[in-house]
């Protein structure tokens, strides 16, 4: 079953990715993302190890607890669990992270909807920063990619843009939106109008 329809519906790692695209690459990604079925959690590779790091602070446990489940994790998948596990842990220790449901929201345009879904959120200053944690190491994170998802998180869930951020768990890297909100989102726009021309097509 294809989970596009008639109308693309994307996440909002899986329209970044597309959008930063080089031109050739991107109607091949495009039609991966609309065929590849609804979501089925045994095909989320990273899923016991996201939900371990948002149990940490809902459940006030220490890091440890992330580490076994490292160990406990599937041979094949331990060494990548086991890199991005301790690079949260090297992230984290010394901040103030806290977990309480952050908003699942959308960004609606045109006929296209861009579900964001970050993960904590961490104090600095005195004020809450929503985090979206990136696992993958193969859909690379840059800083372009970055902006999108920040300026998407702040549009669908009502937090100001610079409270916004990106982990990068494969680099131990974070981003923050940098430019000019309305250039960025000009290139939203102007993607997912070239995205629902080709949607059908796939």
């Amino acid at each position: 079953m294809s989970r596009g329809g008639l109308m693309p519906d994307l996440t909002v790692s899986e329209f970044s990715y597309i959008a930063v695209s080089e031109l050739k690459l991107k109607k091949r990604r495009e039609a991966k993302v609309k065929n590849k079925g609804e979501y089925a959690h045994f095909r989320d590779y990273y899923l016991s190890l996201r939900n371990a790091i948002k149990s940490l602070f809902k459940k006030k446990q220490n890091f440890n607890s992330l580490r076994e489940v490292v160990r406990k994790a599937h041979e094949s998948k331990r060494e990548n669990y086991h890199v991005v596990a301790e690079n949260f842990i090297s992230w984290a220790t010394g901040k103030d992270i806290h977990h309480y449901d952050p908003p699942k929201a959308a960004y609606q345009f045109s006929k296209t909807t861009v579900t964001c879904n970050p993960e904590l959120y961490y104090r600095i200053n005195g004020q809450d920063c929503m985090l979206k944690l990136h696992f993958s190491g193969a859909e690379k994170m840059t800083q372009k990619r970055a902006n999108i998802i920040c300026l998407l998180m702040s549009e669908s869930c009502e937090v100001a843009v610079e409270l916004c951020r990106v982990l990068d768990l494969k680099l131990k890297k974070e981003y923050r939106f940098k430019g000019d909100e309305n250039s960025q989102m000009n290139y939203v726009q102007q993607e997912i109008v070239r995205i629902e021309k080709e949607w059908d097509e796939l």
